[in-house]
């Protein structure tokens, strides 16, 4: 497996993490934890964004 397609692997892990810590984050009862999952959801996204560019806009 080349680097590009190592990238654009993790690049996938880490958008499904991000979509996994919003999910909880919306049934989450306590307001302190649903937005400290909803930050890491953001890091994540970000960081999936820096690795896989524009394949993960759609």
């Amino acid at each position: 497996m080349n680097i590009e397609a190592r990238r654009l692997r993790r690049s996938g892990k880490l958008r499904r993490e991000a979509e996994n810590c919003l999910a909880i984050a919306v049934r989450e009862p306590q307001p302190d934890m649903a937005a400290l999952l909803i930050d890491e959801a953001v890091r994540l996204a970000m960081r999936a964004r820096e690795l896989g560019g524009e394949a993960n806009d759609a």
